[in-house]
């Protein structure tokens, strides 16, 4: 009789075996974990840094773009021109000096705009940072001024020795010692040359503003001097306001209105502080000799525009702008990575500003910057180069 097998018993995994596999996977489970863990804290540090690097390089030429050409236009007549209170009307309703006070984070600004390439308003802006007034000219064709005829201006007209460069729609300051400044529009169609008589009409053209009458600019013994600084459209002057709001944006407010809006415009994000220092030629040597405050004795904007020769003098040898500010990435850490205070200007013994972070704020890639603008015109015009 042939011998019956029996089927071979199928065996499983021993529980040792079992507890070992589990421990291999626990280990792969936690070595992927830390992986993924730590290219995560990669990735977030990465973007951190890179917001903060674009947010400073960003706002680096902003600021460097806007003060290079402060003052284009508006400096060569500086002796007769500089802190006058600056009038302008748009469709004859008057929208300089303000009637009411400007929008956050500018609310602290005098409504009164006084000429000057650059004014900082030191600690008007939100949680204590400055506030930047920049009046830049677009006219394009000549930084010279001209002088108007004595006794020849009325209520819509006014005549110069020559016209040569002015054209219909062009946008022109003028101004008088003593007197104040006012921004007219030349009538359409115009074409200069020959033609000595300037008329104004036009969305910036008013007989009277603030009281201030055209027709009294050309009367008595000192007339006034026109500016070209662009037009309303293809090439418009850049008279702004630069500060920021509470929610730590770089926001801008044009002051001619260009847009038809009073509402703030935002530039950029994630920028806790902003100040500003005046490089100041102390000795008529034509370079900047010292760093002030914007807040030390003679140097705020009521005493720097306060109309008077030694203001304007004082206004006309501040050569370059040294900015700080302080930048912060969007990325939001589990716990602190910055330090509590960070600090502006740090090489300036007595100028240096500390600002102190938050316990959020320290949550955050944060960085101070510093740069130094030249304001050109202003050199152009400094002892040296005159």
């Amino acid at each position: 009789m042939q011998a019956i097998h029996a089927k071979p018993r199928q065996r499983g995994f021993s529980l040792i075996e079992l507890m070992v596999a589990v421990v291999i996977g626990m280990v792969l489970i936690a070595a992927i974990t830390t992986m993924m863990v730590r290219q995560d804290a990669v990735r977030r540090t990465v973007t951190g840094a890179n917001d903060v690097a674009m947010s400073g390089a960003f706002l680096s030429d902003t600021f460097d773009r806007e003060l290079r050409s402060a003052g284009s236009g508006l400096t060569q007549g500086w002796s007769d021109s500089f802190g006058c209170s600056l009038r302008v009307a748009q469709g004859g309703t008057q929208i300089l000096p303000a009637t009411s006070a400007w929008p956050a984070p500018f609310d602290a600004v005098p409504t009164t705009i006084r000429l000057a390439p650059a004014l900082v308003h030191s600690g008007a802006g939100a949680g204590g940072s400055d506030v930047l007034a920049v009046l830049t000219g677009a006219g394009g064709i000549s930084e010279t001024t001209a002088t108007v005829v004595t006794g020849s201006s009325d209520t819509s007209s006014l005549r110069l020795v020559n016209t040569i460069g002015i054209k219909g729609g062009d946008l022109v300051l003028l101004s008088r010692k003593g007197l104040g400044c006012m921004v007219q529009e030349v009538a359409a169609p115009f074409t200069g040359g020959t033609a000595v008589d300037l008329k104004f009409g036009g969305t910036y053209a008013a007989s009277t503003i603030d009281g201030l009458a055209l027709e009294t600019m050309s009367t008595g013994t000192a007339s006034a001097r026109l500016s070209l600084i662009g037009d309303a459209t293809a090439s418009r002057p850049r008279f702004q306001l630069f500060g920021i709001n509470d929610q730590q944006r770089l926001v801008v407010l044009d002051l001619l209105r260009f847009n038809g809006s009073t509402t703030p415009l935002v530039l950029g994000e994630g920028l806790l502080d902003l100040r500003f220092l005046y490089g100041v030629d102390t000795v008529g040597a034509g370079q900047v000799t010292a760093w002030v405050s914007p807040a030390s004795a003679g140097y705020t904007p009521a005493e720097l525009t306060a109309g008077t020769t030694a203001a304007a003098t004082t206004l006309s040898r501040i050569l370059a702008l040294r900015v700080g500010f302080v930048a912060r990435g969007d990325v939001l850490e589990r716990t602190a990575i910055s330090p509590g205070r960070v600090t502006m200007f740090p090489s300036l013994p007595g100028l240096a500003i500390d600002r102190d972070l938050s316990a959020e704020e320290q949550r955050m890639r944060v960085r101070a910057y510093e740069i130094v603008v030249p304001l050109r015109n202003a050199i152009l015009t400094s002892p040296r180069h005159s």
